[in-house]
């Protein structure tokens, strides 16, 4: 199993929890850092790779997609098919994610034919923060080369999501939502097959005002390193 996440140096300290998360509940062959510099001296971990992403001419670090909200570091994911070059299938995961279980069974989810996979938040639109991605099969279909040209000349509300949404339209696989739920108020059948949580658009756990049990969950991988 083969992790990434991406981050500038305003969140690399959210790494070390999402990461211990992970590592906690998983046996993980690679774990690869995309971030700004060539390592962070406070993350030690020998199944971790970190990837300058300066060392590439094709990121978009300027347009009117790179916003305060949205910095050039989002936009990464949508050529990690470029910099991982070697690789043929990741999980991509946000840094403000936990992951609360044993993922393999995302690892191992059936594809078929399509490039991604994701969770779907309304009709066949998928949310960004996890993906699974078949980097093979987007190299070999050049959808990397279609998601950089899009960046450069469509402005987006959500820059990377909608240009992933739009670049494989009905090409996506629809991930379980047990993979990517979102916030504490989406209404989940069972909370204890909730295997990663995703803190996009709410109030993050690592706040004083997010709620206890958030809170709690983000000090229960936040206390306990595995580094």
């Amino acid at each position: 199993m083969k992790i990434v996440y991406c981050a500038n140096r305003a969140i690399y300290y959210l790494l070390p929890t999402a990461i211990n998360s992970l590592i906690q509940n998983n046996k993980v062959d690679k774990i690869y850092l995309l971030i700004e510099d060539d390592s962070i001296d406070y993350i030690t971990n020998s199944k971790i790779s970190f990837i300058n992403i300066n060392n590439y001419d094709f990121i978009i670090r300027e347009g009117f997609n790179c916003t305060r909200q949205f910095p050039y570091m989002a936009m990464v994911r949508c050529v990690i098919s470029k910099i991982l070059s070697d690789e043929d299938r990741i999980i991509y995961l946000d840094v403000d994610t936990i992951v609360d279980g044993p993922i393999y069974d995302l690892w191992n989810f059936n594809m078929g034919a399509c490039p991604i996979a994701g969770r779907v938040e309304q009709e066949d639109y998928i949310n960004s923060g996890v993906l699974l991605m078949n980097l093979k099969h987007i190299r070999a279909c050049k959808y990397d080369e279609q998601l950089i040209d899009l960046l450069k000349r469509c402005r987006f509300s959500f820059p990377d999501q909608d240009a992933i949404n739009i670049v494989y339209k009905n090409r996506i696989a629809h991930l379980p939502s047990k993979f990517n739920v979102i916030g504490r108020d989406i209404v989940y059948d069972n909370e204890e097959e909730i295997l990663i949580r995703h803190f996009a658009g709410v109030t993050k756990p690592w706040n004083v005002n997010a709620s206890e049990k958030d809170r709690n969950l983000y000090k229960k991988y936040m206390e306990v390193m595995l580094f």
